[in-house]
Formats: structure tokens, sequence, C-alpha cells
């Protein structure tokens, strides 16, 4: 018995990792330690684990699974998209545009009966016991390709109003307008700093992840998530920055160069 005990219990009695549906019910027909309230995790969820000592025997419910929550944002052509498909086999996953993150973390959308578009936070703040299981990733890249990667089709020519208006952006400015003043009319730059910036009085930590890093680190970003294999793949084709707008974006772009792969604000 006592081999066994350890055999389920990865050697010491202290850590299960439960990686079989069926390995619940022999749980339950052996005599095991007096355990009250555990926390486990299996496949980047978190696995709240209930159970009675009764007699040396435990007596249980179904473990209650609660899945992580990974919020994804960006201001367009990063590939939030991408991670947001490799992150959901882990847990739930909700892409977002909003320009500025809340003080205290938020629902998005019309969760929780809020009132605002499907990728924003709406105004309706996240209870403390519950912010652990979140997990805020903003992901950025070289403008001069974010921009011609989603602001524009795969032509160059102008995209329609939406994305501007989803990024909380003036849906009136042009590509034309941006190269013509040489200035950063879409405010990439203040997207950028209200993610990337320290700001104490957050209630959560944002985990800031620079694309141009991901596809050859990625394995860094599931260990710091505790989750498995992204497997994700680059399959941009796009090879060739803006020279106009490099050098609108110089500085950005330099600092963005400077970042490690992964930072936390």
């Amino acid at each position: 018995m006592k081999r066994m005990t350890a055999s389920l219990y990865g050697g010491n009695g202290r850590n299960m990792l439960f990686s079989q549906p069926n390995i619940y019910s022999n749980i339950y027909r052996k005599k095991l330690p007096d355990i009250s309230k555990k926390t486990y995790r299996n496949n980047g969820s978190k696995m709240l684990y209930l159970a009675q000592h009764k007699r040396g025997n435990i007596h249980s419910e179904k473990p209650l699974i609660i899945k992580k929550n990974f919020y994804v944002c960006s201001y367009g052509g990063c590939g939030s998209k991408l991670l947001c498909s490799a992150l959901e086999k882990y847990g739930n996953v909700t892409h977002i545009h909003s320009r500025k993150p809340p003080n205290n973390l938020e629902y998005v959308g019309n969760k929780k009966d809020g009132d605002t578009y499907f990728e924003w936070f709406n105004g309706i703040t996240i209870p403390d016991n519950e912010l652990d299981n979140y997990y805020v990733i903003y992901i950025y890249r070289n403008p001069s390709f974010a921009i011609q990667s989603r602001f524009t089709d795969k032509y160059g020519y102008e995209q329609s109003e939406d994305h501007l208006e989803h990024i909380q952006a003036d849906v009136t400015i042009k590509l034309d307008d941006v190269v013509s003043s040489g200035k950063d009319l879409y405010k990439i730059r203040e997207f950028y700093d209200n993610y990337v910036k320290v700001n104490k009085n957050r209630n959560y930590k944002i985990y800031c992840i620079k694309y141009e890093d991901m596809f050859n680190k990625q394995d860094e970003l599931s260990n710091l998530l505790g989750i498995g294999k992204l497997n994700m793949t680059n399959t941009s084709k796009r090879k060739d920055s803006n020279k106009q707008l490099d050098n609108i974006y110089a500085d950005l772009i330099e600092e963005m160069n400077n970042n490690a792969f992964i930072t936390i604000s």
C-alpha cells in the first residue's frame, strides 16, 4: 500500500498530478491521508478537489475543474489571434482591443451584464478572489509591420474604418495621412505605453510579449503561464517594412528591439 500511495502522489504524498480521468475512481477506493482541501493543476487548469476523510477513506464528488482565463490584448497586426487560438486548449481566451487597461481588472463585452463592444473592458470589476486565475497578455510588434498587416489589406489598400474604431483611434485617419504628416496619428505609442509602462495602481500583472521572438521562445511563455506546448508556427509572409513608417516609429521600434521577449508591467 505504501508503494501505491507514493506512485499516486508523485513520491511524497503531496503533489498529485491527475493525467487520466479514470484515476479518480481508483483514488476513491484507496486509504489516503486526512485531506480536507487541496488544489491541483492539470493541462493549464486549476482543479479544486474537495474531499472528506471518513474512517480512513476519502469520499468525494467529481473534482471541479476551473479553467484559466487569458486576456490577449493588442493594437492589431501583432499575431494576437494566432496566440488566442494556441491558448484555447488551456483555458478561456478573450481577445481585447481596449486602448487603456483599467487599474482594477474588468470583465469584457457583455459579460456580467456589461454593455459594450465585445473586445473592450466593460467597467465591471473582477472580484479579487478570482484574479489569480486571470492572465493578461499584451502582444506587440514593430508598428511598420503591424500597420501593413492590419490597417491595410494585402494589396496595401485602406481597410474599413472598423479596425480603427475597435482600437479606439480616430476613424477618419488614413495611412496616407500618417505618412504625409510624419506623425503617429494612430497613437500606437500611446497604446503601447498604456500596457508596457509599470503602473503600481493596477491590481494585476500584464505579461508583455514581443511578437518577433514569440515563435522561437514560445516555450518560455508556456512555462510562465503554467501550460503545455503552444505549437505556434509563423505563417506571416510579410518580410519588408515600410521605410516611411520606419522613420515615423524609429524610437518605438528601437525600444521594442531592445526589450526582452517577456517583460512584466
